[in-house]
């Protein structure tokens, strides 16, 4: 995705077959893993399994609104962090940024608006301290200071060559004194 490398596996919740083959040629076109998941039912255990960078669910689901799957995401401690785009026909983006979704696609989702959204979730501020953050707890240490945290973030948002999201020096950050 135009050298942006966490917005890389991306999980549509998508009932229609034809609505999610639409999605699925979108996404190959922009060049991202594509796992659709067609059960709303099962949406939890399929997020745990492939941990996808962002969520698109549909909200007008005949098995489980799409709305229940926007709350049960954003308010499960091991999911809230994947962004949610809803893509719907139905425009409620007052509720959606109210359960937090990132953004709101009205359908028929085109190939810019899709791009467009990915580059709104992956240049959000928040993503560098999560990133950071998440990083560190696996790598050094459950709790890590904020100005740690501060200081991988920063090289997240800018490598020192103006690349964003350049994980090699991310990591690098991570494991090395400044």
């Amino acid at each position: 995705f135009d050298g942006e490398p966490l917005v890389d596996r991306i999980m549509p919740v998508e009932a229609n077959e034809l609505d999610a083959a639409r999605l699925t040629r979108m996404l190959r076109a922009i060049g991202t893993e594509n796992i659709i998941c067609g059960q709303g039912q099962g949406v939890m255990e399929r997020v745990y399994q492939v941990q996808p960078s962002v969520i698109l669910p549909d909200i007008n689901r005949p098995d489980r609104a799409g709305w229940d799957i926007l709350s049960d995401l954003k308010t499960n401690a091991t999911t809230r962090h994947i962004p949610v785009i809803i893509p719907s026909v139905e425009e409620d983006r007052t509720k959606a940024a109210a359960l937090g979704a990132a953004t709101y696609l009205v359908k028929p989702v085109t190939l810019a608006d899709l791009r467009a959204a990915l580059r709104n979730v992956f240049l959000h501020p928040n993503v560098g301290p999560f990133v950071g953050r998440q990083l560190i707890r696996h790598l050094v240490t459950g709790s890590p200071a904020p100005a740690y945290v501060d200081r991988v973030a920063a090289v997240f948002d800018d490598d020192g060559a103006g690349l964003r999201g350049n994980l090699k020096a991310v990591v690098r950050a991570v494991l090395l004194p400044s």
